[in-house]
């Protein structure tokens, strides 16, 4: 009999290259044999199964900790009185309220310090001299990468000051009813108090400034205030002084409402120091006792700043005023109903300025909607009502409107 026809024996056959089917390897098997081989495989098992037990499905113990704490992802310090001064690098927070009469709140002396409020007050006592908090470096030495968030500051002298700060970033902070002003940004001397952020921050209801930007001999630069509300200051909402020589320049105020001061909503000038580059743009400036915008630069040089799209109403006088304020931007804003003061109101008034471009204004409800500078360059001032033409003033890419 034939490899291929007995049954004791397999054929193991194979594909050729050319994928016909060739024969292979004939491997003489007994199944006699296979059968034996099989029982002594199985023996050998059960033998190690009755060796090797299985071992237990449940955990040994309780489970160990996989997380790390937030201690020991970043170290915290509480603090728990006012009075401290902070003189180190690291991460703090209030781990209660805390109040302070004659005493600052708390003071920073070092870089790279983050606090956090916790959502906890820090109370003063209106006493002159005493801030909340109080960040100051020295002028050839200022501090660099303070975080401040988290909660409310009241009744000091000043909320919040910083004294040649630079790099800082402020934030989710309630500052209110202070003897002077709500945050001070202070570059005096030859020091500087540049690149810090206010963000998010309610400031209101303080005995003169809101926010104060000071830059006295000294310089105040690229400070941004965003997302804020000022409101119910005393004097001004938020004041860029460059004063006896400072640079006040390159400062943004963005995104924010400016209401109920009672007197200006935003001031920029320039007394005896450059204030220049700055930009307040996307924010809404209402209700305050005096002119919504005033840039000013009057014994020194406010110039080169814009003022783009913001929404300026029922301010008193002036919604946008520039005096001796040249060479700026005021583009796409919209003024109206400001209230009239001695028989006047204007919505954009550069008559005591010059070379300034306005374009694409719209302003409606003054006594005199637009007095441009003779020097100024501006758009076409379209008047008409009803639907506008085709064609003519109303077509101009930088037309001014007027209603």
């Amino acid at each position: 009999m034939s490899a291929r026809n007995d049954p004791d024996k397999l054929t193991v056959e194979r594909v050729n290259g050319y994928g016909s089917i060739a024969p292979g390897f004939c491997m003489k098997t007994n199944r006699g044999v296979g059968a034996a081989i099989a029982a002594v495989f199985l023996s050998g098992l059960g033998a190690w199964a009755e060796s090797s037990p299985q071992e237990a499905l449940y955990p040994s113990g309780a489970p160990g900790p996989v997380m790390k704490t937030l201690s020991q992802i970043e170290p915290r310090t509480a603090i728990t009185a006012a009075g401290t001064v902070i003189t180190q690098p690291g991460s703090y927070y209030l781990a209660s309220p805390l109040s302070a009469t004659y005493n600052v709140g708390i003071k920073i002396q070092s870089d790279d310090v983050t606090l956090d409020l916790n959502g906890f007050s820090l109370q003063g006592g209106r006493a002159n001299g005493y801030f909340g908090i109080y960040v100051v470096g020295v002028s050839n030495a200022p501090l660099r990468n303070v975080t401040i968030r988290g909660g409310s500051i009241s009744n000091f002298d000043t909320g919040l000051r910083c004294d040649y700060v630079q790099n800082g970033c402020f934030e989710q902070l309630s500052i209110s009813s202070n003897l002077s002003s709500g945050v001070l940004f202070n570059g005096a001397g030859t020091g500087r108090c540049s690149g810090n952020v206010l963000r998010a921050c309610a400031v209101g209801k303080n005995g003169s400034y809101g926010v104060f930007i000071h830059a006295n001999n000294g310089a105040c630069e690229a400070n941004e205030v965003r997302d804020c509300q000022i409101f119910d200051n005393a004097t001004y909402g938020i004041y860029l002084a460059a004063n006896s020589g400072g640079q006040g320049c390159d400062n943004v105020i963005a995104r924010c409402a400016v209401s109920g001061n009672l007197s200006y909503g935003v001031f920029l000038t320039g007394n005896g120091g450059v204030c220049s580059g700055n930009r307040i743009e996307g924010c809404t400036i209402f209700g305050n006792g005096s002119y919504g915008v005033t840039l000013s630069g009057i014994g020194g040089r406010c110039s080169g700043n814009s003022l783009a799209d913001n929404c300026l109403y029922q301010n008193t006088t002036h919604g946008i005023y520039l005096n001796v304020a040249n060479n700026n931007m005021i583009a796409d804003n919209h003024v109206s109903a400001t209230e009239a003061n001695a028989g006047l109101s204007f919505g954009v008034n550069s008559a005591n300025a010059a070379s300034n471009v306005v374009v694409r204004n719209t302003c409606s409800g003054q006594i005199s909607n637009y007095v441009f500078g003779a020097t100024d360059t501006y758009g076409p001032v379209v008047t008409n009502k009803g639907a506008l033409a085709a064609s003519g003033a109303a077509m101009h890419p930088w037309a001014n409107f007027s209603r």
